[in-house]
C-alpha cells in the first residue's frame, strides 16, 4: 500500500466504522485519511503487501517446503523428538548443499513438525488436489487420475498412541509421493527469491 493510496483512502474499506480507521491513523498521522489494509485475497489490490509477507516469511515457508521434500525420507513412525531430529539434519545437510543457512535452525524444524501434524485439526479447511481413481467417475468418461478437491482437516503427519509413548505417523492422504511433491510445490508457490 503506497502513502497516496492511504491520502487517497482507495484501498480496501471505506466505511468509517472500520477499526482500522484509528490504527491507520495514528500510524500515518491525522492529517491522512485512512482506509483499512486490503484482505490477501484482494492480491491485485496490494501486490506489494503481499509480496512483503512472503519475503518475511520466507525462511519459514523454505523450512516448511524442505520438510515437505524430507517426508519421503524420513524414517516413520517415529517420537515428536526423533522425527524432528531427522528433519533438522536434513535442514542441516541441505543447508550445506545449497550454501544458504536461514532454515538450518531446530525451531523451525519443530513448527514444521507442528504445523504438519496439527494441519486440519481444530476445525480448519484445508483444499489438496489429490488424484481419486472412482470407477463411477472413469465410466463417465474422467481420466482415472483427474484430480479433484480433497477438503477435510488434512494431517500430514499423524499421532497415534503407543506404548512407548505417542508416535508420528505418514497420514494415508501423503503417502503417496505425489502428493507429498504437490504440498512442496504448494508452499513454494509463495517463496520469493
Amino acid at each position: 500500500m503506497t502513502l497516496k493510496r492511504l491520502r487517497t483512502g482507495t484501498s480496501g474499506c471505506v466505511s468509517r466504522s472500520c477499526p482500522w480507521r484509528e490504527v491507520v491513523g495514528r500510524w500515518w498521522g491525522a492529517a491522512l485519511t485512512p482506509a483499512c489494509p486490503p484482505q490477501l485475497s484482494q492480491q491485485s489490490h496490494c501486490p506489494d503487501f503481499f509480496l512483503f509477507l512472503c519475503r518475511l516469511l520466507s525462511p519459514l515457508l523454505k523450512a516448511f517446503a524442505q520438510a515437505a521434500a524430507f517426508l519421503h525420507q524420513g524414517q516413520l513412525p517415529d517420537t515428536e523428538s526423533g522425527y524432528t531430529e531427522q528433519l533438522f539434519q536434513f535442514l542441516q545437510a541441505t543447508a550445506q548443499e545449497e550454501g544458504i543457512f536461514e532454515c538450518a535452525d531446530p525451531k523451525l524444524a519443530i513448527s514444521a513438525i507442528w504445523t504438519f501434524r496439527d494441519l486440519g485439526v481444530r476445525g480448519a479447511t484445508v483444499t489438496i488436489f489429490c488424484p481419486r481413481s472412482h470407477p463411477d467417475r472413469v465410466a463417465q468418461g474422467h481420466p482415472a487420475t483427474s484430480p479433484s478437491p480433497h477438503r477435510a482437516g488434512v494431517m500430514v503427519l499423524q499421532q497415534m498412541p503407543s506404548p512407548a509413548g505417542p508416535r508420528l505417523h505418514l497420514s494415508p492422504t501423503f503417502a503417496s509421493r505425489e502428493n507429498q511433491q504437490r504440498l512442496e510445490q504448494f508452499i513454494r508457490q509463495f517463496i520469493c527469491s
